[in-house]
């Protein structure tokens, strides 16, 4: 218990019938962690991986390039059937009428 195990839980249960290490806390603990029975620190690595995401999130909040738009947006404002069909085909996508649901006249 001193190790922070929950010897109530299904895994604890488990954990304290299979441990045959050292019976000392931090041995208990080093391989409860080991098993992700309890949080091991790992506060240099979080805080490393928080100060990379701070400076992405700063290099990219001043950004103004503008965003194409994407093939879907093309499509929606097609004036045509054609139009369509030509950007479809732009993008390797094939339509025939002989597949299900295919092409029909209206």
């Amino acid at each position: 218990m001193k190790a922070g195990i929950d010897l109530n839980s299904p895994t604890g249960k488990l954990f304290v019938k299979a441990y045959d290490g050292e019976i000392s806390v931090e041995a208990i603990k080093a391989a409860a962690g080991e098993y992700g029975l309890i949080a091991t620190s790992q506060i240099a690595d979080v805080a490393n991986d928080l100060a990379s995401l701070d400076r992405v999130s700063q290099a990219s909040s001043g950004s103004t390039a503008n965003v194409p738009p994407s093939v879907l947006d093309e499509i929606r404002n097609a004036q045509s059937p054609d139009e369509v069909l030509k950007l479809l085909a732009a993008n390797n996508v094939s339509i025939t009428s002989d597949q299900p649901g295919g092409w029909f006249p209206i």
